[in-house]
Formats: C-alpha cells, sequence, structure tokens
C-alpha cells in the first residue's frame, strides 16, 4: 500500500499489499513515485492523477533507484545492470552494464551529466550519460559500499564493514579514507564542507571536514545504533533502533531535540528545505517544520497500522513529493533495515 499525504488530506493508493515485497520507494524530481517490487517489477504513481506505470525488464528485483530533471528514471537491480527509463512512455532507453554484482545505490550528478552507483561487488562506477559508458572505477572498498552521497565534485560512500572514502569524481580517484568507524554504517549524507556518518554500534554519529578528511565532531546521545540519517541546510535528523529521532544543529552540532515517540525502529526519514519526516516501523509518521525543527503534523491511520487477524501493517519506507508524505506500507514484517551481512 502507498498512501499520498498532504498536510491535509490522504489519498490511499492500493498496491498488492500482501502478495509481492514491496522493496524501495522513491519520489522522483518530477513528482512521480516510484516502487520497486520483489522480483524486478517497477510501478510508477502520480500524486497529480489516476494511473500508473509498470516497468519491467529487470531480471532481478531492483534496490536502487534515481531520476533526473529532464523526466527520465534510473533503476539497479540484483541482476547487476542499470536501466535508464523514459518516464513519460515507460519505456527503456538504455542498459548500463558494468557491475559484477546488485546495484545498491545510484546518484544523479546536479547538472544531469553523470551518475555514480555502488555495488556488492565492492566497487563504485561513475557513468556518462550522454555516452552511456563507465568513464571511472572506484576500488578501495573490502565490503559493500551500500551507502553513497554526492555533492558537486565529491563523493562519499560507507561499507557493511566501516569503511569510508571520500572521492573526486572528475579524476575518480581516492582524496581521504576516514578512520574511525569499526563496524556497517547505515547512513550518510556530505554537503558542500562536510560529510556525515552513522551507524555505528554505540550510536554515534561522526562529521567529517571534506578538505582535511578529519573527523571534527561525534554527535553522542543514541543508545542503539542510527539507522537513518538526513540533513538540511538548517539540521541534521537521525534515528536509531529504538525509535528515537533526534534534530542536531548544523551550525553549532549542538543537539536541537530529541523525540523518542516513534515506539520502534524509525524506518526511514525524508528531508527537504521545507520539512522532516520521520516514518516508525508501526505507523508513526511525524512531519517537521524544516527550518524551526518544531512538530507540524501527526500522521497516524490508527486502523492500517493495528494488528488484524491475518497480520500488522508497518511502514517500510517514506518519501516527499513536493506537498505530499509518501507513506509505503507492507503488511507483515519487513527487512527494510538490512543486516550488514544480509543477501541483499
Amino acid at each position: 500500500m502507498i498512501q499520498a499525504t498532504t498536510l491535509s488530506t490522504l489519498i490511499v493508493v492500493s498496491e498488492a499489499g500482501k502478495q509481492r515485497l514491496p522493496v524501495t520507494l522513491y519520489a522522483t524530481k518530477n513528482g512521480e513515485i516510484a516502487l520497486s517490487l520483489e522480483g524486478g517489477d517497477v510501478l510508477v504513481y502520480y500524486t497529480e492523477k489516476e494511473g500508473k506505470k509498470l516497468l519491467r525488464r529487470h531480471e532481478d528485483t531492483v534496490w536502487a533507484i534515481a531520476s533526473s530533471a529532464d523526466g527520465k528514471l534510473y533503476t539497479g537491480s540484483r541482476d547487476a545492470t542499470i536501466i535508464i527509463w523514459d518516464l513519460e512512455n515507460g519505456t527503456a532507453i538504455q542498459t548500463l552494464q558494468g557491475h559484477t554484482s546488485t546495484v545498491r545505490t545510484l546518484h544523479v550528478f546536479s547538472n544531469g551529466e553523470r551518475l555514480v552507483s555502488s555495488s556488492k561487488d565492492n566497487t563504485l562506477q561513475i557513468w556518462d550519460l550522454k555516452t552511456g559508458d563507465c568513464v571511472h572505477v572506484l576500488e578501495g572498498h573490502t565490503a559493500n559500499p551500500w551507502k553513497v552521497a554526492q555533492f558537486g565534485n565529491l563523493i562519499l560512500s560507507a561499507d557493511t564493514k566501516g569503511g569510508a572514502f571520500i572521492w573526486d569524481a572528475t579524476t575518480g580517484k581516492e582524496v581521504h579514507a576516514l578512520s574511525g568507524p569499526s563496524d556497517s554504517i547505515y547512513a550518510v549524507a556530505m554537503d558542500a564542507e562536510r560529510s556525515y556518518t552513522a551507524g555505528a554500534s554505540n550510536g554515534d554519529v561522526r562529521v567529517w571536514d571534506n578538505i582535511t578528511g578529519k573527523c571534527i565532531a561525534e554527535l553522542q546521545g543514541h543508545a542503539a545504533f542510527v539507522v537513518r540519517l538526513d540533513i538540511n541546510d538548517n539540521f541534521i535528523a537521525t534515528g536509531d533502533g529504538r525509535g528515537v529521532f533526534k534534530l542536531w544543529s548544523k551550525k553549532t552540532l549542538d543537539l536541537h531535540s530529541s523525540h523518542d515517540s516513534q515506539k520502534d525502529t524509525v524506518m526511514d526519514l525524508a528531508v527537504s528545505e521545507r520539512w522532516l519526516v520521520s516514518a516508525g516501523k508501526h505507523g508513526d509518521v511525524k512531519v517537521w517544520d524544516g527550518e524551526t525543527g518544531d512538530l507540524v503534523q501527526h500522521l497516524r491511520d490508527d486502523d492500517d497500522a493495528a494488528v488484524t487477524s491475518e497480520g500488522t501493517w508497518h511502514v517500510f519506507s517514506v518519501a516527499l513529493s513536493g506537498e505530499h508524505v509518501v507513506v509505503g506500507k507492507w503488511f507483515g514484517e519487513h527487512p527494510a533495515i538490512e543486516e550488514a551481512d544480509g543477501k541483499t
């Protein structure tokens, strides 16, 4: 089930609920909602009109989705390929081949000219989107680099064994190996001056200087491993495995507020300059003001979140699409927080 939610109106779009495991939920740059399903299919919904498109070409489950402003969608799969789609007509334009294992993340550069992908083959690859050629293979990780962020000419990648690197996207060369993390990193973010990593078993969130590669702060306060992290101009938002959601001042790196109110694991965060959204496993979705950090609205449907005679609905992902909060739900337990040594 996907719910597209404005701050005052709830619209429900039904999808295969109990039949096929939903994997990745993504809001495109032009307002479409892409949902990948176990097996390789991708469904595209619209927040402003009825209908949906089915994108079917991958031979296995899609784990990574990205988009560009020119109406293209990019999907990366367990079949080790990346497919570029035309969202207007739902057709595949091109298939990028180069990885030898599951594609885990995709990011399109802001100028729309390049794409960075990461894979369980322990590499990142940078693609020229005009030619479809791989221009750089980034090697250095000894485990799956499943978390990637990109800003300007820099790329931040982190793996399931705690390795983290900053790369130069133009040359494909390593700029810094970030020393300090000792176990799986579950979330990363990046801006012009700093990189952010989270997920250490002690709950620390580390802030790094992009120029020197040095750790400049450790944001302490989480008592469980941090599974989600995102940023906007004002805040660093973090969520942990016990349902604690924290906001930190981006300017001072001090704790702004802490909220022990998601009742269970913070399954996902969605961040824009205007809104911060936190989603708890059992249906709590909260919208916070992106400038003040104040709670704006608590979106919760107790009937959907309740235990039924057949099982329980759980939230597995959340996204922002313009003025819409998009909530992905799954009937039953969902492996959205993957284990570091899992098979995904």
